[in-house]
C-alpha cells in the first residue's frame, strides 16, 4: 500500500504549493487593481465579464479534469486511464469552447458593450486554455511533482499581469489589456511533458465521462454562483459603475478562494488517500470543515460591513466600493464558498461526485427563487441571491458528507 507521505509529498512540497497558490491569488488581485486604476471603472467593465467567463471555464474544465486525473491515477495506480480518456477530454473542452463562443457572440453587446467579435474570440481561447491547464495540473500533481504544480498555478496569473503591464506601457486600451488573459497558458511552455499521460497502470473500468460530468456539473453551478453576481447585476440592469464595484468587492473576497483552489490539488491527494485507506479520519476532517465554516462566515461578514468599503475605495479608486450591507453579504457568502469547496473535494475523494451536482442544483434553484422574491434593487437582488445560494449549497453538502457519513457509521 502506498503511504500517505508518498502521495501528498513532504513539507517542502506543501510550502511550495502554498506559495504558488498565494502568488496566484495576489497576481489575480494585481491584474484587477492595475486594470481598474489604469482604465477606470467603466472601461474595465467588459474585462470583468471576460474574467468571469474565465472563472466559469476553470470550473467547467480545469477543476474537474485536474481532480479527476489526481484521483483516477491514485485509484488505478497509473496514467493509462488518462491516455484512454484523451478523446473524451478533448471533446468536452471543444463543446464548452464552442458554446462559450456562440453565447458570447449572441450577447456581446450586453456583456461587452461591443458589436465586434474580439471579446468572444478571447473567451473561446481562454476556455481552450482552461482544459489544457486542468490536464497539466492534474498530471503533475498525480506524479507527486507538487513544486511543478505550484509553478503552473502561480505562473498562469503572473504571466497575465506581466503581459497586461506591458500592454499598458505600450499605451494599449481595454481590449489589449483583456487579451493578456489569454497569455496564462504560456506557462505550459516550460512543462510540455505535463500534457502527455504516461502508459502506466491499468486502464481498469474508469468512466471518465460520468465522473467528470458529476464534478463539472456541480462546480460549474458553484462557480456561476461565486463569480456570477456582476453578470446577474448586468442582466438585471445595474449601472456600469455598480457592476464594477460589485466585481472589485467580490474579487477581493474571492482571493482566499483562489489560494484554496491551488491548495486543493494537494488536498485532493491527501483526502483521496484517506478515503481509500482511513475513512474514519476522513470523517473527522469533514466535520471540522463544516464546523469552522459555520463560525467563520458570520464573523467575516460583520467585520467586512465595517471596514470593507473604505479599503476597497483606497485600493481600487473612487466609486469602486459597495454599501456596508451588500459588502457583508458578498464577504460572508465568499467564506461559505471556501467551506463548500472543501466539502466538494471530500466528495471527489470518496468517488461520490454525483452528489456535488445534486447539491448545487438545489442551491441554484434557491438562488433563482430569491431573485424573484428578495431585494428592492438590482444590487440587493444580486447579492442576496449569492448568499442564499451559498447557504443552500452548504446545507446540501453537509447532508451529503457529514450526515450521510454518520448514517454509514
Amino acid at each position: 500500500m502506498t503511504s500517505e507521505a508518498e502521495v501528498v509529498g513532504d513539507r517542502g512540497d506543501s510550502i511550495a504549493l502554498a506559495a504558488g497558490s498565494l502568488t496566484n491569488g495576489i497576481a489575480a488581485y494585481l491584474y484587477v487593481v492595475i486594470g481598474t486604476q489604469a482604465l477606470g471603472a467603466t472601461s474595465f467593465a467588459p474585462i470583468s465579464i471576460l474574467w468571469t467567463i474565465w472563472s466559469f471555464a476553470a470550473a467547467t474544465l480545469t477543476f474537474p479534469i485536474q481532480h479527476w486525473v489526481i484521483r483516477t491515477v491514485q485509484a488505478e495506480g497509473g496514467e493509462r486511464p488518462i491516455r484512454t480518456a484523451r478523446g473524451t477530454l478533448a471533446a468536452a473542452t471543444g463543446v464548452v469552447m464552442v458554446l462559450t463562443l456562440v453565447a458570447s457572440v449572441i450577447w456581446r453587446d450586453r456583456l461587452f458593450g461591443s458589436a465586434g467579435i474580439g471579446y468572444p474570440a478571447l473567451a473561446a481561447v481562454i476556455v481552450l486554455s482552461a482544459g489544457l491547464l486542468g490536464l497539466s495540473r492534474g498530471l503533475v500533481a498525480a506524479r507527486g511533482q507538487f513544486k511543478a504544480a505550484a509553478a503552473i498555478v502561480a505562473g498562469e496569473n503572473l504571466l497575465r499581469v506581466g503581459v497586461g503591464c506591458l500592454v499598458l506601457l505600450l499605451s494599449g486600451g481595454a481590449f489589449a489589456y483583456a487579451a493578456a488573459l489569454a497569455a496564462g497558458i504560456g506557462i505550459l511552455i516550460f512543462y510540455p511533458q505535463s500534457l502527455i499521460p504516461r502508459d502506466t497502470g491499468s486502464a481498469g473500468h474508469v468512466s471518465a465521462g460520468r465522473m467528470l460530468a458529476g464534478i463539472a456539473g456541480g462546480t460549474l453551478i458553484a462557480q456561476i454562483v461565486l463569480t456570477g453576481p456582476p453578470v446577474l447585476l448586468a442582466i438585471l440592469g445595474g449601472e456600469q459603475q455598480t457592476i464594477t464595484a460589485l466585481f472589485t468587492t467580490a474579487a477581493v473576497s474571492r482571493a482566499p478562494y483562489l489560494v484554496a483552489l491551488g491548495l486543493a490539488i494537494r488536498g485532493n491527494a491527501r483526502l483521496s488517500w484517506l478515503a481509500l485507506n482511513e475513512p474514519d479520519r476522513l470523517a473527522s476532517v469533514t466535520r471540522l470543515i463544516a464546523g469552522v465554516s459555520v463560525v467563520a462566515a458570520p464573523v467575516a461578514a460583520l467585520l467586512a460591513a465595517r471596514i470593507g468599503p473604505p479599503i476597497i475605495e483606497f485600493v481600487f479608486g473612487p466609486n469602486t466600493s459597495l454599501p456596508a450591507g451588500p459588502t457583508a453579504l458578498v464577504v460572508g457568502a465568499s467564506v461559505l464558498a471556501l467551506g463548500n469547496l472543501a466539502l466538494m473535494v471530500v466528495l471527489i475523494a470518496r468517488g461520490d461526485s454525483g452528489r456535488i451536482t445534486m447539491s448545487w442544483l438545489v442551491a441554484g434553484a434557491c438562488a433563482v427563487a430569491s431573485v424573484a422574491v428578495l431585494g428592492s434593487t438590482p444590487l440587493d437582488q444580486a447579492t442576496l441571491a449569492f448568499m442564499v445560494a451559498e447557504l443552500a449549497a452548504f446545507g446540501a453538502l453537509v447532508v451529503a458528507t457529514v450526515l450521510r457519513q454518520k448514517v454509514r457509521e
